[in-house]
This record gives C-alpha cells, structure tokens and sequence, in this order.
C-alpha cells in the first residue's frame, strides 16, 4: 500500500492465530506499536454470583486491577478494598517457545501465562484460574483516513477455578491493541472520537457441551463487524451488522439485537448486571450479559457478556423508540 486508505471507514477482520510476539513489549503490527493487552473476565459461583475482574497490561507496567461483584449487592459493584489488594507496578514479559509469561519482576501478586491453547491468570488471594481457548483467536484492522490506524487481537479461553477461593466457572479474554505511537482506545476515534457506540465479548456455554464465542461491535463511519464462532465450530465474518437496543430508565442497555448475515443474536442484560466505569467522570458504562441466538432455549452452564455502551448521546440512533 502506497498511501493509508480508510476502506470507506469499514475494518478488516477475520479470524487468526496469535503470534507470541506480538503480546510482547515491544511488538509490532501494520506499522502500528502495541498499546496494552487487556485481560477481562466474568465468573460465576455457585450462589449465583457474578464477579468480574478487569486488568490492563502496558509494555512494561500495570498499575491495578479492577474488581467487581453481586455479592451482597444491587448490581455488579465495584470492590475497591480488593483491588487495593492486587499489585500495581512494574512489568516482566518473558517469552518461551510459543508461551508469554507476564509477572511481575521478582515477585508475586499477579500472574498470566498464555500459549497457543490455553492461559493461567491470578491475582493474589483473589483469583486463580485455567483455561483451554474457547475458538480460534479473532481480529480487526481499522486504518484512519490521516494515517495510523488501530488494530485488535482476541483470544477468549473457558476458564474454571477459584474467586474468592471459592470453585467458579467462566470465561476470560486476552485483549491485543495496537495503535500509532502516544495512542490508545480511548485517544483514537473509538472513544473520544466517537466511533464506538458498542463493543462487545461474549462466549457461551450450553449444557450440551457447545459453546459459541463472538466479538460484535457498531458504530458511525462504516466501523462494526461480526465474528462469530458458533456451535458446531463455524466462524462467521461480517462487516455488515446492525443492532438495535432497548434500556433501562438509567440508560443501561436491557437488550441488543444484532443482525448479521441473516442470523439475528440477542444480548440481554443479567438481573444484577449494570457495571459502571472504573475510571471516574467517563461516559462509557458496562454490563454485563448473556448471547444467545434468537429463540435459543437450552441451559447456560457458564458465560461472560462483557459490553462497553456509550452515554454521552452517540447510541441515540440505534435505540428503540
């Protein structure tokens, strides 16, 4: 390529295999730097609690991770007396064969391990799990029409173990980004920029052993697509999606109906699902949820639903009236 081109706005997504090096420091993809990896993840107890962890990993440190929880609670609150529990600093990333160790240097308090098939993740006293990769990794490329661009890799894993030291079942994701130098998610045009009204991970278990794992995402300038995995281990690709959503008298998402070819897939909100922002004054919301497609009945064993909504006005066209 010549010169940077837009594709009218659209991305290029597709499913992949990751390449160890690019979770490294200092790696690199389409001219573009690593930005951070993002570990995300939704566990369920047997009391029927939902508990979330959130922990972002730049290139050399990592400052906290987020924790939340319906325990005892009116929605998935955030615990801030557990995140002060989990560390924050500097960084190690070693790389052996195809698996990525990162930890920090000398010392414990977080853990995470990844390779072609599976991942570890802990945090000290508060979370210990393993899994195997719940569908081949997914991606997305958005050249910007000035140059630079952003790129995302995710792999998501089904990931069993201990919350709170108590047996839990769930997925979590490993998230890559990959943007221009001095860039980010939120400093690019998905954020402030206004490109994202909604992004989402999700992967569901069904009690007949099948699994379905999909990243869905939509906004203005052509930016949005599916990729899908679904129960008999099909992926589906689409840029062309649309949703439509129904919320709460508060502003969080009840329900999303995404459209993609031909198939129609409903995210509905848990009881307790609301989650708000860890980083305070921003208005971008979460919640979590569960995927099914339209008209699904069978049992969920263990899920996560992960979405970011925007409530500064952008998800005003995609809103049911």
């Amino acid at each position: 390529m010549l010169s940077w081109g837009d594709f009218g706005g659209a991305c290029l997504v597709g499913e992949c295999a990751a390449n160890p090096y690019l979770y490294l420091p200092d790696g690199q993809a389409m001219g573009l730097v690593k930005s951070a990896s993002y570990l995300l993840g939704t566990w369920r107890t047997r009391d029927g609690s939902i508990h979330r962890f959130l922990r972002s990993v730049h290139p050399y440190r990592s400052d906290v991770c987020h924790v939340f929880s319906t325990r005892g609670a009116a929605q998935l609150d955030r615990l801030p007396d557990e995140e002060a529990k989990t560390y924050g600093g500097g960084i190690a990333t070693r790389y052996d064969g195809d698996r990525v160790t990162f930890a920090p240097a000398g010392q414990g308090g977080f853990l995470h391990t990844i390779d072609g098939d599976s991942a570890h993740w802990e945090e000290e006293g508060l979370l210990s799990v393993t899994g195997r990769r719940a569908a081949r990794a997914t991606q997305w490329y958005n050249p910007w029409r000035n140059g630079g661009g952003g790129l995302a890799v995710t792999s998501k894993f089904r990931a069993p173990g201990l919350v709170f030291g108590e047996a839990s079942d769930g997925f979590f994701a490993h998230e890559t980004h990959y943007f221009p130098r001095g860039h980010d998610f939120f400093n690019s045009p998905y954020g402030w920029g206004g490109r994202e009204i909604h992004w989402g991970h999700f992967a569901t278990a069904f009690e007949d052993g099948s699994t379905i794992d999909a990243s869905l995402a939509y906004g203005p300038d052509g930016w949005g697509f599916a990729m899908l995995s679904d129960e008999h281990g099909r992926m589906h690709v689409s840029t062309d999606i649309t949703i439509e959503s129904e919320l709460r008298p508060n502003g969080f998402p009840e329900l999303i109906v995404y459209r993609f070819l031909g198939q129609a897939w409903e995210w509905r909100i848990e009881p307790k699902g609301e989650r708000g922002s860890p980083r305070a004054g921003e208005k971008i919301i979460g919640a979590e949820g569960i995927l099914r497609r339209q008209g699904e009945t069978r049992k969920v064993l263990a899920a996560q639903g992960t979405i970011d909504w925007w409530l500064d006005g952008r998800a005003a066209p995609v809103v049911r009236r």
